[in-house]
C-alpha cells in the first residue's frame, strides 16, 4: 500500500515515507482530547462463571460438528479448502517484499488450519488413500 503525503501525492522514497509517518502518528497521537468524555459503562460484576466440570446434559446438548461416516470425503474437502486458501494468497506468496517468516505464518493460520480443522475425528483405515 503507498504512502502519500498530506495533499495526497504517493512518496516513493523510503526516508521520506518513513518521516511521514513520524507525522502522521504525531498529528493523531497528540491530539487534543474530545469536549465530552466517552461514555463508559461500569463493569458487569455478576458474571455467571462456572468452574465445575460439565454436566451430562450440557455434554449432550453441546454442538459438534457433524461427523462424516467417510472419513477420506472429509480428508478431501480439506485439502480442497486448504488448496483454495492457499491460492486466495498468491499474491502474497509472489511478493518478494513480504518476508518468508511473514509468509510462513500466514501459510500456517490460514492453509494448515483450513487443512487441519476437525482432524481429530477423521477415521481413517490404512486402505484408505488420497
Amino acid at each position: 500500500m503507498p504512502v502519500k503525503d498530506a495533499e495526497g501525492n504517493t512518496i516513493f522514497s523510503q526516508e521520506l515515507q518513513t518521516t511521514r509517518w513520524v507525522e502522521h502518528f504525531e498529528s493523531f497521537l497528540n491530539r487534543h482530547p474530545s469536549i465530552e468524555p466517552p461514555e463508559i459503562l461500569p463493569a458487569r460484576n455478576d458474571l455467571d462463571i462456572n468452574c465445575e466440570p460439565p454436566t451430562l446434559e450440557e455434554i449432550e446438548n453441546a454442538c459438534y460438528r457433524p461427523l462424516r461416516r467417510d472419513g477420506l470425503a472429509d480428508v478431501r474437502s480439506r485439502v480442497a479448502q486448504a488448496r483454495t486458501a492457499f491460492k486466495t494468497l498468491d499474491k502474497i506468496w509472489r511478493d518478494r517484499t513480504i518476508s518468508t517468516k511473514t509468509k510462513i505464518r500466514l501459510f500456517n493460520s490460514n492453509v494448515k488450519s483450513a487443512q487441519l480443522y476437525g482432524c481429530e475425528t477423521w477415521s481413517l483405515n490404512p486402505v484408505n488413500h488420497l
